[in-house]
């Protein structure tokens, strides 16, 4: 009553037929940026922050978007909850509202993620065991992303899988057994480089086989060809997986997170 006693109820279904207008033109536009904040466990912040900046006509949205992303998936990475951004997702929205430009926006993201000592545990862990982490798919689809202008968009669901090149049974098969020490499987199998993107079929085919099978099933032929995803078609072009092909993948993979969130990642070995 105390926010609306001074408006005629046409005038309040009016603005609230507005916003959700601009909540579901925010929520299907065809972006990458915002493609990928939809892959979010929690999506009530960027959702609103994105809406509020389109009710109010915010000049530099797309650079807004790219803040967002920087923002949610660096404290994804890094290992916080939600609440971590809950008080900096209001005050953006304030800010907004009070018509503040992105580099102002873009200054306190950045204050509250060094408070927070965000990019240290984000290095970190993409350094270690990523693969049983919720973000690992929605980071290899957002790094894909990084890789091509096309506006191609990939839906997040259970076709689409997590393929380890060093199989995780590894040990049943001289193949491996020969170029792998199991100390260096107990390292790396779980690294982000040792992980790619494949759809479910593809995936299913390649498993547990010898690397030079693998590239074949990534190939394909037919009508189940080449694999569509350009980070994993890169592995096509490597003769052998060993420590060493691991690792520059992961150095690689690294960087792309690096450059895709503008964010300074510091390399360990």
């Amino acid at each position: 009553e105390t926010q609306f006693k001074t408006k005629q109820p046409n005038e309040i279904v009016y603005e609230f037929k507005k916003f959700a207008d601009y909540y579901n033109e925010t929520l299907n536009a065809r972006s990458k940026e915002i493609y990928s904040l939809r892959y979010l466990p929690d999506k009530v912040f960027w959702k609103s922050v994105l809406t509020t900046a389109k009710k109010e006509n915010f000049k530099e949205f797309d650079q807004l978007c790219k803040e967002l992303r920087k923002l949610y998936y660096s404290y994804w990475i890094a290992g916080f909850t939600t609440a971590k951004t809950r008080d900096l997702s209001l005050n953006l929205v304030k800010l907004i509202k009070e018509r503040k430009s992105v580099t102002v926006i873009r200054e306190q993201i950045n204050r509250k993620m060094k408070g927070d000592n965000v990019l240290d545990n984000v290095g970190r862990n993409l350094e270690e065991d990523v693969y049983e982490n919720s973000w690992l798919k929605p980071l290899l689809i957002l790094i894909e992303y990084g890789q091509t202008d096309e506006s191609v968009f990939i839906e997040y669901s259970r076709k689409l899988h997590v393929d380890h090149i060093l199989p995780e049974k590894w040990e049943a098969m001289d193949y491996w057994k020969e170029r792998w020490a199991k100390e260096d499987t107990s390292r790396w199998l779980n690294r982000l480089g040792n992980v790619t993107l494949l759809s479910g079929r593809k995936n299913i085919k390649a498993s547990n086989n010898e690397f030079p099978k693998k590239k074949k099933i990534y190939k394909g032929k037919g009508l189940d060809g080449t694999t569509g995803f350009e980070i994993s078609k890169r592995i096509l072009d490597e003769r052998e997986w060993t420590v060493e092909e691991v690792k520059e993948r992961q150095s690689w993979l690294i960087k792309e997170v690096g450059r895709i969130l503008d964010i300074k990642l510091s390399e360990s070995s």
